[in-house]
């Protein structure tokens, strides 16, 4: 938009504003901005506002297979199987009796992961190696570092340096060796669509 030269005090339009189409819906206003005008220019600016907030999806809650008891779970699924497959035959010979066996095994399989693995909060910061041990050791690793800073000046100061050295090397230690049996297993039970994957991670 322009002040017009022939007509004083008129404003004329001259550039126009174009917008892509996937942008039109985000488009909150279009405003010319007077008040924004840079002194001695004929042209006033325009003001457009999108809304270019991200919609976030909601990632269902895991399960932490990690922190199972896995005699109780043995114990709950046997007993969840022999109850669903009493009625069904051990050895399907029609497809409708294989859907049914194969339905109940699901169902079974399903109570019991309801019932003895827990879920787990998803975080972009979660490791697989990470386990129920480690959170032990790095919960003592961190005592033992606060009680050697607040012994700093004291006659226990040597000691608890000591105890500290001790619980961070023992947590170093346990992190490698998590992080290696984590390796190897998946190495072990890696599939055709994850091979390329090891390979650029070897």
């Amino acid at each position: 938009m322009y002040e017009s030269e022939q007509h004083e005090n008129t404003w004329s339009t001259l550039d126009l504003m174009f917008c892509s189409t996937p942008l039109i819906d985000r488009l909150i206003n279009c405003d010319v901005c007077g008040e924004d005008r840079i002194p001695h220019t004929d042209h006033l600016p325009v003001h457009s506002s999108f809304d270019v907030s991200i919609l976030k999806t909601n990632r269902p809650a895991g399960r932490n297979y990690q922190n199972v008891d896995w005699d109780k779970f043995g114990l709950s699924l046997a007993n969840a199987l022999n109850n669903t497959l009493l009625t069904t035959a051990i050895t399907p010979t029609m497809n409708t009796d294989l859907d049914t066996y194969v339905s109940h095994l699901t169902t079974a399989t399903q109570t019991t992961i309801e019932l003895h693995v827990p879920h787990c909060k998803a975080s972009p910061y979660s490791k697989r190696w990470w386990t129920p041990e480690l959170k032990i050791l790095c919960k003592k690793y961190s005592l033992m570092d606060r009680i050697a800073f607040h012994s700093r000046g004291t006659p226990q100061e040597e000691e608890c340096m000591t105890r500290c050295k001790i619980a961070r090397n023992t947590y170093t230690s346990a992190i490698k060796k998590a992080k290696t049996e984590h390796w190897k297993n998946w190495i072990e039970n890696v599939n055709e669509r994850d091979i390329w994957t090891a390979e650029k991670l070897a």
